[in-house]
């Protein structure tokens, strides 16, 4: 069983509680690069491509489609009628929305930090032994070598086809676009919040 939604970062330690063995599987990102990424999800028209991909993919239960279906019909009636409530995207916090009030740049990044800080503090809480933590910009150079921990650690059966898949999958150019000069105004605007944050994961301001 694995479990993948954003806003578990805020339910750690339930989690924890829950199931007492799990493992945790962190993968740190880039803030600059999250907060762009996420000021996209808050900004544009809902992603028709994450469904088309589920479908193509084989990976959607047949019990879970009358939810999907659901959710596009009402993501598809939102957009044409009342398109401002599409300006929120993933985890959401009183903190988060009214830093949304300032700007949407600044709401991305203050979700990048207040999620970030939570997870951190909530994982030093936990034996290392059942957290695995690595940056995403090292799993897009070298996915064969962190593939090949989890499956060590988690006492996963070994898989060629996977490692394979995400060598296939995996768009190894997907990481520092904050550095493009489109985004440099963005960044401008949000170091402020990000800064302190990305400092202390070591990453290069």
């Amino acid at each position: 069983f694995m479990e993948k939604t954003p806003s578990n970062c805020f339910r750690i330690s339930f989690i924890n509680e829950v199931y007492p063995d799990a493992i945790f599987i962190n993968i740190i990102r880039d803030g600059r690069d999250v907060a762009l990424s996420a000021h996209k999800k808050w900004t544009e028209p809902h992603d028709k491509s994450a469904y088309s991909r589920r479908f193509s993919l084989n990976d959607l239960p047949l019990k879970d489609l009358p939810y999907y279906i659901c959710d596009f019909l009402r993501q598809f009636i939102i957009q044409q009628f009342i398109p401002e409530k599409l300006k929120k995207w993933g985890p959401i916090s009183p903190e988060i929305i009214k830093y949304s009030k300032k700007s949407v740049e600044e709401a991305c990044a203050f979700q990048w930090k207040q999620c970030t800080e939570k997870y951190l503090k909530d994982f030093d809480k936990i034996s290392s032994e059942r957290v695995i933590t690595f940056k995403y910009e090292d799993f897009l150079k070298s996915p064969e070598k962190h593939l090949k921990d989890i499956f060590s650690r988690t006492s996963l059966k070994y898989s060629q086809e996977v490692i394979d898949y995400a060598n296939q999958m995996i768009k190894k150019n997907n990481s520092y676009k904050w550095r493009n000069k489109e985004n440099i105004e963005f960044i401008e605007k949000v170091g402020y919040i990000l800064n302190p944050c990305l400092k202390e994961l070591k990453y290069k301001l």
